[in-house]
């Protein structure tokens, strides 16, 4: 569990008071090469404190650009890739999404019909899941 007080100025007091956010264990976004950890990645899911809550919140943190190309620019580029557009330097951002709970949880019951192992088990070894 993340202490709601680590999330001040970065998520609105009114969600942190109606939602308990846990750190996902993902290194890099969906859908992104997952071979290699992305720098600074974080994934929080924020889970509504009442139970009849609609709403499964999703926190992203990402790094952006690197000091190394902020500190020996390219003179031919206007900005060095990865940049923050305001101030021109790297830095980090927070993605806040909002999914609903009913398919976040037809999501999550998907995935546990996923097999176990690639190749199929010989007759005399069972597992029981519980």
């Amino acid at each position: 569990m993340v202490p709601s007080r680590l999330l001040y100025g970065v998520v609105p007091e009114c969600i942190l008071d109606t939602y308990r956010f846990w750190q996902d264990e993902s290194v890099s976004p969906f859908g992104e090469d997952p071979s290699w950890a992305m720098r600074g990645y974080r994934r929080l899911r924020g889970y509504p404190l009442e139970e009849d809550g609609e709403v499964i919140m999703q926190i992203e943190f990402r790094g952006t650009g690197s000091w190394q190309h902020a500190m020996n620019p390219d003179p031919a580029a206007a900005q060095f890739p990865g940049a923050i557009e305001i101030t021109g330097l790297p830095g980090r951002t927070v993605q806040v999404r909002r999914f609903a709970k009913s398919a976040v949880e037809r999501e999550y019951r998907r995935l546990q019909k996923v097999p176990l192992f690639e190749t199929p088990l010989p007759p005399s070894v069972f597992i029981y899941l519980s």
